[in-house]
């Protein structure tokens, strides 16, 4: 499965036209039609557009395609061998703040780490170093029971 091929499929399933998502997304129509057709792939700000017009996490738009499109901190760059390389840490940064959870890095001393909010509940956590390196590309309910199970471990 392609990222059009969710684009398309989860469109018509919330009832609407290219032109309509469009709009929804401040982009022209046939930038959705050409995604959707597959002749060009969105950026990642792109996605995190078309997933908030279509109101679904950035993640529901690359699951089943294929590990250049996971939005996980051990996913491959898909253009490696290129002169510009992206960090995959980014990525994975992006997919938190497009789920509404905020975090920051964080270290006390001989602790360092990942402050995280989830800001619907403002419910505050923390993870070493280590435990934010584990987690995995999830779904965002999965993601937040981790954390707060990882973070559980941290309180003194």
């Amino acid at each position: 499965m392609t990222i059009g091929e969710n684009i398309r499929r989860i469109r018509k399933e919330k009832g609407m036209t290219q032109k309509q998502l469009g709009d929804l997304c401040q982009m022209a129509d046939s930038a959705i039609r050409r995604y959707e057709l597959g002749k060009s792939t969105p950026k990642l700000k792109t996605l995190h557009k078309i997933a908030k017009g279509l109101g679904i996490p950035t993640g529901a738009l690359t699951e089943h395609c294929g590990p250049e499109y996971q939005l996980s901190p051990g996913a491959p760059s898909p253009d490696k061998g290129s002169k510009k390389s992206k960090n995959p840490e980014y990525a994975w940064d992006d997919w938190l703040n497009s789920n509404n959870i905020h975090f920051m890095r964080y270290g006390t001393g001989e602790r360092e780490g990942t402050l995280i909010k989830f800001a619907g509940t403002g419910e505050l956590y923390f993870l070493t170093k280590e435990q934010s390196a584990r987690l995995s590309a999830l779904s965002i309910e999965q993601t937040k029971i981790l954390i707060k199970a990882m973070a559980a471990q941290n309180i003194r």
